[in-house]
């Protein structure tokens, strides 16, 4: 093979490996996750929003002050780049995809997104604080994804009570 052709032939393979990496390591399963997202029903969403604030209520999660679409958005198009390259690609095809969505879909899509693109770097149940939200609807692939003791805390989320939640949502100590 001629040096030119084997010049071009490296940079389309390049150009390739960086596509199937666009999100980062995890890019298929955030491709299907936004794709998945984009396909809720009104009932679905009315679903992943209710366990969203049981999961907010039982984790410090939902103690900090709320980003906006406005303010997350700024962030992946600000050229000081306060967010990783994989979760700026992949928050602005989602936002895209969820454009017609309000405010509390988009925010719940994206937190659920960025733990799925960094989920190697993050303990598994804080990604599973998360991704809860979505776990029923949009599963991830493999049942090894999670420990078990992660998806226990997942399955058990959705049948407790409020009284319960409440229990379980006071600082434990151990005496």
């Amino acid at each position: 093979m001629a040096p030119a052709s084997q010049g071009l032939l490296g940079r389309i393979q390049r150009a390739n490996d960086d596509a199937s990496h666009r999100f980062g390591p995890h890019t298929a399963e955030v491709e299907a996750f936004i794709a998945a997202t984009s396909q809720l029903t009104p009932w679905q969403w009315r679903q992943v929003l209710a366990i969203r604030r049981l999961v907010a209520s039982v984790s410090k999660e939902g103690a900090g002050p709320a980003d906006s679409t406005r303010s997350i958005q700024a962030a992946i198009r600000s050229s000081e780049r306060r967010i990783s390259e994989p979760i700026a690609r992949a928050g602005e095809v989602l936002f895209d995809t969820l454009a017609k969505r309000n405010e509390e879909k988009q925010i719940a899509a994206w937190q659920a997104m960025t733990a799925l693109v960094i989920r190697s770097q993050l303990p598994a149940l804080k990604f599973a604080v998360h991704y809860a939200p979505f776990a029923g609807f949009i599963p991830l692939a493999g049942s090894d994804v999670l420990d078990p003791r992660t998806r226990r805390f997942i399955e058990a989320l959705p049948g407790l009570t409020k009284e319960q939640l409440a229990i379980l949502a006071r600082r434990w100590r151990i005496e």
